[in-house]
């Protein structure tokens, strides 16, 4: 799963493999939902954080 993405993704990689908008993905950052962190006005997402966080919202863990 997510093979084909970097260890470091966007927010619009990020939306494109989870397959929700843009806009949504900014809600789950900023609600902290999904871990990420700045760097300056960007956000970097680790590949983990979203398999961490696909694994916890269909409860396979």
């Amino acid at each position: 799963m997510f093979e084909d993405y970097p260890d470091i993704l966007s927010p619009e990689e990020a939306a494109e493999a989870l397959r929700i908008g843009e806009n949504a993905i900014y809600e789950l950052l900023n609600s902290k939902k999904l871990s990420a962190y700045k760097n300056g006005r960007n956000w970097l997402i680790p590949k983990e954080a979203v398999r961490k966080y696909v694994v916890e919202q269909s409860k396979l863990e």
